[in-house]
């Protein structure tokens, strides 16, 4: 009984996410009262693809798209299906199906992926502003479907932060779709690329500061353990020993927490700095 309850409490959790869904949704679409929304997101206002940026996941019941939580969530919901693979496909379920790639997809989007150096990252589109009167995220709750009003994207030319949690999540998702190797490694190179702009010491800075539509909502305190964090889950990916060196030296001096053991694939000499697990 205890592990049947434990199956439904996953799915219902995982279908919190499916709600949440931006842009053109799939036809398989499990939601039945949800339907296409944010399509004309970054049309206007993004310089790296005409698609703009349409799709990812809203946050909370409000209809922003804040990139910094979104990404968090979706390296997590990585961890949990590299841990509990085949627990995963016992049941009958591959929660990266889709849902995974909706996230990816879009946060690829959100930056230069097709560079190996880059200079900006969209961190947020849609939100409000304290005591705004204008029609936005907070002035007008209503379904996505409905949204008439502008939504402002936001552009960090710095934000060690963000592109540390970004390349963790970039990171992590290469590992959940290593059966589909060239869209692995495409995750793998933006990943990098966002790691590289997280170390340029010219963009160490929090993406939040000064931000009035980010700082009141998801202000960030620090960028030490992006650092750990998208150094971490890149060793685990790549096996590039740069990585975890970064991570060592940045644990060394502030601690963090590091990704799922590995002592099954690289036994207990590679995994003491990889010692963290579910179990």
């Amino acid at each position: 009984m205890r592990y049947y309850f434990s199956i439904k409490i996953y799915e219902y959790s995982f279908l919190t996410i499916v709600i949440s869904a931006a842009g053109k949704l799939p036809k398989n679409n499990r939601i039945s009262w949800r339907g296409d929304s944010g399509l004309s997101d970054g049309i206007n206002d993004t310089n790296f693809f005409k698609a703009g940026l349409v799709g990812g996941y809203y946050d909370a019941g409000d209809n922003t798209k804040f990139h910094f939580p979104m990404s968090f969530a979706m390296t997590m919901l990585s961890w949990s299906v590299i841990e509990y693979d085949q627990k995963y496909r016992s049941n009958g379920v591959r929660p990266h199906s889709g849902t995974h790639q909706m996230c990816t997809d879009y946060l690829l989007l959100t930056f230069n992926s097709s560079a190996t150096k880059i200079d900006s990252i969209y961190s947020q589109v849609g939100g409000s502003q304290n005591g705004s009167r204008i029609p936005d995220d907070h002035t007008c709750w209503m379904r996505p479907e409905d949204m008439d009003y502008k939504r402002p994207v936001q552009i960090a030319n710095a934000g060690s932060d963000l592109a540390g949690e970004m390349a963790a999540t970039l990171a992590a998702a290469s590992i959940v779709f290593r059966d589909n190797d060239a869209y692995s490694k495409k995750l793998i190179k933006g990943a990098e690329t966002l790691f590289a702009f997280a170390r340029d010491p010219g963009r160490r800075r929090r993406y939040s500061v000064g931000n009035s539509f980010i700082e009141p909502y998801y202000n960030s305190c620090g960028y030490y353990d992006e650092y750990m964090w998208g150094a971490a889950w890149l060793y685990y990916a790549t096996d590039n020993n740069t990585y975890i060196s970064i991570h060592l030296l940045i644990r060394s001096i502030c601690g963090g927490i590091t990704p799922p053991s590995r002592t099954r694939e690289l036994g207990s000499s590679r995994t003491q700095a990889l010692g963290f697990s579910w179990r």
